[in-house]
């Protein structure tokens, strides 16, 4: 076509832009016929498969088009995923601070009020083996009073029985040293009840004491099974924590590491 523009001089006219070409303007082209030019039919065949060509192509250049514009949704959806995840990322990560702040705040103030509990638990555990061995002096010398007083008892007694014996036969002489004799019979009698009160009422103080002490135990033991629970909870909440943030990351991973992570990484 190029020697028969120029064997024709200007008879041939201007091409089109080609930046406008379409399959139409092909279509449409008309060439003027001279002498020793190209043969029409083969020109024309040639025209029509150019302009299928070029048909062809501004189709996929629409479905290119297309989907392009649906990329770029796909990506702007991404973009807006991505940025709520992180969000919510966010989200977890001071959840989760503020979860162990109060959950560490939480854990010391039991500590330090199990502490303070044992400690005074064992204050109260010395003062109750002291007042256990205290009360046990006590009661051993007061059995040995006991003892004494029932000895000097039965002495006296007898005294009176010799006395009595003694006065049948001189009643008169001997009046003064009965009565003295029935009066430390009686002091004697006196002191081993008081006694025995004494000892019955150190051992009652003895059995309150040992209640004391195992109601105190039961409640260590209270604290104890406390302290555990909490341990499991907090335990069972930075599981909850950490399983969550891995979620909202291997979310954030599928997305990027996908086709449309390649176009993030494009843009």
């Amino acid at each position: 076509m190029g020697t028969n523009a120029a064997e024709s001089g200007s008879l041939a006219p201007v091409a089109p832009d080609v930046g406008t070409l379409s399959a139409s303007d092909i279509d449409e082209r008309k060439f003027p016929v001279v002498r020793r030019g190209y043969d029409m039919s083969s020109v024309d065949d040639f025209l029509d498969r150019v302009a299928a060509k070029v048909n062809r192509t501004d189709r996929e250049i629409d479905q290119l088009r297309l989907t392009q514009q649906e990329l770029e949704r796909q990506l702007n959806d991404a973009r807006a995923a991505i940025e709520r995840l992180q969000g919510e990322l966010t989200g977890a990560h001071e959840e989760t601070a503020e979860a162990q702040r109060h959950t560490e705040t939480t854990r010391q103030m039991f500590e330090h009020d199990l502490r303070r509990k044992t400690a005074h638990t064992r204050e109260l555990e010395t003062a109750l083996a002291s007042a256990q061995e205290e009360t046990d002096a006590q009661v051993a010398a007061l059995r040995d009073q006991l003892t004494a007083a029932e000895s000097r008892a039965t002495h006296a007694e007898q005294d009176v029985v010799r006395l009595q014996k003694e006065l049948e036969s001189a009643a008169e002489a001997h009046q003064s040293a009965v009565a003295s004799a029935h009066e430390e019979a009686t002091e004697a009698r006196r002191q081993r009840d008081e006694a025995a009160s004494k000892v019955i009422a150190l051992e009652e103080g003895r059995h309150e004491l040992e209640a004391a002490s195992e109601a105190l135990g039961q409640q260590v033991k209270g604290l104890h099974l406390i302290a555990h629970r909490v341990r499991e909870l907090l335990s069972a909440q930075r599981d909850a924590s950490d399983q969550r943030v891995t979620a909202v990351d291997d979310q954030i991973a599928a997305l990027t590491d996908g086709p449309l992570g390649r176009y993030l990484d494009d843009d």
